[in-house]
Order: C-alpha cells, then sequence, then structure tokens
C-alpha cells in the first residue's frame, strides 16, 4: 500500500532535502525522537536519522524519545500512535526492542528484495544458494489457508514460536526464522544480502517480544504475527494475525472467549478485515471489506462457508459481510489504548 508521507532529509543547513517514502504497515513499531512541532499541529519526528511529519492523537514533549506505531499510511500526514512503554531499561526485552525496532521494514517487501537478490557466478556458495532456493517453498499460499491443516502448518511456520519449538527438542526447519537465520549463517548470505536478512529477522523479533511484554504484563493478545504469502505471480501479501482471549486468564478453557482477527490487503480484492469470535463451539463470524464489490463476492460465498463451518461441529450464531472498514484491524491497538500516557517512567 503506497504511502505519500512527505520524508524530509536532516542536514546540517535549514533546508531539508526529499527523501525515500517508506511503505510502513499499518501496526509496525517505530523508534523515533520527537525534534519540533509546527504550526499544524503535526510533530517533526526522527527515525532512522530521517525526519518526517505526522499526526499523533496526543503530543509528547519535543526532545523525548518515545515508540510510535503506524495508524494509517494511506494519507499524509501519517497517523501514529504512542505505543506501550517500553519495558524497563535493563530488561533482556528493553535490549531485543532496542535491537530490533531500529532494523525493521515490511516482511513482504523484504522478502520479496530477498528472493530477487542475485547471488555473483563468479563466486557461488552453494549452501547460500540452496538455503536461498528453498525459501519460497517454506512460504505458504493463500490456498493452503482455507484448510484449518494448512493455517495451522502456516502459523507455526512463521517465525513466533521458533526458540519454544527448539526447547521441545523439535527441529523446525520449515520455520521462517530458522530459514533466514540458517541463510545468514553462510558466507555468501552474509555479504551479499545481510542488510535484507536482518531487516526480517528484526520484524519477526520485534511482533515475538510485542508477545512476550503482553505476557509479562497480563495482556492480550496472545500471539501476533505477520504471515508473509506467496502467490502464483511471485509477489508476495501479507497476512495479519492476532488471537485474543477475551475472557479471564483463570476461566477453564472450554469456557473462554476467543477472537481471531485477520487483516488482509490483496490487489484484487482490497483490504478485508475477517473477525472470528468463538466460545465453546459457538462461533460468529464479521467479515468487513473497503470494497463494495468484494463484499458482494463474500457475500455469495457466505452460504458455502456457512455450510462448511457447521459442517466443522461450529454453531454458527452470526455470520455478516459488510462494507467498510473493521472498528479494530489485526495489528492495531484496542479502542481502550488509543491514548496512553505522554509521558512514562522512563521518558
Amino acid at each position: 500500500m503506497p504511502n505519500s508521507l512527505q520524508a524530509l532529509q536532516a542536514s546540517t543547513s535549514t533546508s531539508t532535502r526529499p527523501a525515500p517514502v517508506p511503505r510502513w504497515p499499518e501496526g509496525q513499531l517505530l523508534d523515533a525522537r520527537i525534534e519540533a512541532i509546527d504550526e499544524n499541529g503535526l510533530a517533526l519526528v526522527r527515525i532512522g536519522g530521517v525526519q518526517y511529519r505526522t499526526r499523533l492523537p496526543a503530543l509528547p514533549l519535543i526532545g523525548q524519545s518515545v515508540r510510535l506505531e503506524v495508524l494509517d499510511a494511506r494519507h499524509e500526514p501519517v497517523r501514529m500512535r504512542l505505543a506501550q512503554p517500553a519495558p524497563p531499561a535493563g530488561s533482556p526485552l528493553a535490549a531485543l526492542l532496542r535491537a530490533s525496532l531500529p532494523r525493521q521494514q515490511p516482511l513482504n517487501e523484504t522478502l520479496e528484495q530477498l528472493l530477487a537478490q542475485q547471488y555473483p557466478d563468479s563466486a557461488p556458495d552453494p549452501a547460500a544458494r540452496a538455503a536461498l532456493a528453498r525459501l519460497p517453498d517454506q512460504l505458504p499460499r493463500l490456498d493452503r489457508l482455507l484448510e484449518p491443516a494448512g493455517l495451522k502448518a502456516a502459523v507455526l511456520a512463521a517465525g513466533g514460536q521458533f526458540e519454544t519449538r527448539l526447547l521441545r527438542g523439535e527441529t523446525p526447519r520449515r520455520d521462517l526464522k530458522y530459514q533466514l537465520l540458517r541463510l545468514l549463517a553462510t558466507d555468501e548470505g552474509a555479504n551479499t544480502s545481510k542488510p535484507l536478512l536482518e531487516s526480517a529477522l528484526a520484524t519477526i523479533e520485534t511482533r515475538q517480544a510485542e508477545w512476550l511484554q503482553a505476557r509479562v504484563a497480563g495482556e492480550n493478545p496472545l500471539l501476533r504475527i505477520d504471515l508473509p504469502l506467496l502467490g502464483n505471480d511471485g509477489q508476495i501479501d501479507l497476512l495479519r494475525l492476532d488471537i485474543d482471549r477475551e475472557t479471564n486468564q483463570d476461566e477453564p478453557p472450554e469456557e473462554a472467549a476467543w477472537a481471531l482477527r485477520l487483516h488482509l490487503d490483496l490487489e484484487a480484492t482490497g483490504p478485508i478485515d475477517v473477525t472470528l469470535r468463538l466460545r465453546g463451539e459457538h462461533l460468529a463470524v464479521d467479515l468487513c471489506c473497503e470494497r463494495a464489490r468484494t463484499r458482494d463476492q463474500a457475500a455469495g460465498l457466505a452460504p458455502r462457508l456457512e455450510a462448511a463451518l457447521r459442517q466443522a461441529g461450529f454453531a454458527l450464531d452470526r455470520l455478516t459481510t459488510r462494507t467498510g472498514r473493521a472498528s479494530r484491524r489485526a495489528g492495531e491497538p484496542p479502542a481502550a489504548d488509543a491514548a496512553p500516557p505522554l509521558v512514562d517512567a522512563h521518558a
């Protein structure tokens, strides 16, 4: 999704020069420093050595270092929010975020560039070439996600649970993080594609850190991942997935209420948001499409979807399709978090 944010390159003079415009996805976290507030109430922030103008729902102090979360990158200026307070400065989580936040980039674009990387024939590295050739086979295609087993396999292989599976004695060779680390370990991969590999790994690690921080604070979501999908044309799209437990952690599993949110933005369909709420065997499905044509197509397929869900054993309480934008997308904070404190203990 193109971003029309005007980027300004900082210089030692009073003038500024245009810089390449980043394509931040909604939900992306960024380390920033607030440098000024202009006459229109827009914040001038420095991210990765470059200055940007952005609209924040609440303005922090000039000079403050903050974490920003992208809310809407479709219009100028990009809307952001102050993300949740950082973990304690000396904690492993803080170290992980300090290392991963500045290097992260949209995972789909990074992987596309990585797969297009040409290794010099004059110095071929068989290990790197073999690892890179295997990478597309590890990325799920949209049709695989239509089956429950395919969706589960894709989530497990998205990199977010890599270390947990290692501790269980598993060797998750199809895991995306495993594949990227293996490629980075090769000489050719380290020399030729190191920035791309580190960027992709940083994006996965940022999501892992978010999950760990939420777990430490006793908050949701329980799981948040960016799932790259390989299309038939070789392009990579991104499926954002949140899984929340909406009831008390102490409740018996059979009484828990779960919410699964999906956000997908394909060229053929436009943005689609799906929310599934499950309590026991009772399921409610809400599908929201920004394009009216996509909504009409979804409505036509609704009876088949309803029949498939009932055949799978679910008691379907509701299945709705509508045009517009979901009140909360996967990757976005709950409405109650829209205006966090301006300054925390580590500001």
